[in-house]
C-alpha cells in the first residue's frame, strides 16, 4: 500500500550523529525533480550506467570570468594496471591522451578545421609514428612547419610517378622516380 506525505514548504531528514548515515532500501527511487548533492564525493556503484545527456560538463563551478588553470577529463581504473586518461590540458592547451603506463601523455590533435567536414587538419608530432594503414595523400603535400620543402607525388598517367621537392632552390626537384632511376640505370650501367 502506498503512502503518500503532503508537506508544504521545506522537509529535511537530519541525523543528530554527523556521523550518522542515512540508508534508503528499496528497489527503485525516483525523484521528479532536481537532484543536488553536496559533499566532497559522490561515488555511483551500478553495472550498467544510462544517461541521456549528449555532453557532460566538467569543471562547471568555474566562473565565467575565471581563468581556467586545472585540467580536466576521463580516467579510467584499469585495476592491477596503471590507470589511462584522455584529459584537456590547460599547460598546453590541447586534448592529450595517456598510452597503456598511464603516465606519457601524448596529444592528440589541434583545432578541428572549419573549412572541411569531419577532417582534423593537423596531428602533433609523434617521436615515433607508425601507420597500420597505407597514407594516401592524393592531392594533398608532406611539408615541414617552416614550409621550406615540400613533398608531393604524382601520378604515373602525368609521367610522375615517384617523390618531388618544392624547395628555395627549384620546383619539382625528383627525389626518386621511376624515369630518374632508369635514366641512371643506362648511364651507370
Amino acid at each position: 500500500m502506498a503512502t503518500i506525505k503532503r508537506i508544504s514548504g521545506d522537509y529535511t531528514i537530519q541525523s543528530i550523529n554527523p556521523s550518522d548515515n542515512v540508508n534508503i532500501n528499496t528497489n527503485t527511487v525516483t525523484i521528479s525533480g532536481n537532484l543536488v548533492v553536496i559533499g566532497n564525493t559522490t561515488q555511483v556503484e551500478t553495472t550498467n550506467t544510462s544517461i541521456s545527456d549528449n555532453i557532460i560538463v566538467l569543471n562547471s563551478n568555474l566562473g565565467p570570468s575565471t581563468t581556467p588553470t586545472l585540467n580536466a577529463g576521463i580516467t579510467v581504473d584499469r585495476g592491477n594496471l596503471a590507470n589511462v586518461s584522455l584529459i584537456w590540458n590547460e599547460t598546453v592547451k590541447a586534448w592529450q591522451i595517456t598510452d597503456k603506463s598511464g603516465v606519457v601523455y601524448t596529444n592528440v590533435a589541434t583545432t578541428v578545421s572549419t573549412t572541411t567536414t569531419n577532417t582534423i587538419p593537423n596531428l602533433y608530432a609523434d617521436p615515433a609514428p607508425k601507420l597500420s594503414a597505407n597514407l594516401n595523400i592524393t592531392g594533398y603535400t608532406i611539408y615541414d612547419t617552416a614550409n621550406v620543402v615540400a613533398t608531393y607525388t604524382g601520378t604515373p598517367n602525368s609521367g610522375k610517378s615517384g617523390l618531388f621537392v618544392d624547395n628555395t632552390n627549384g620546383t619539382g626537384q625528383e627525389l626518386a622516380t621511376k624515369s630518374a632511376a632508369v635514366a641512371f640505370s643506362i648511364i651507370f650501367g
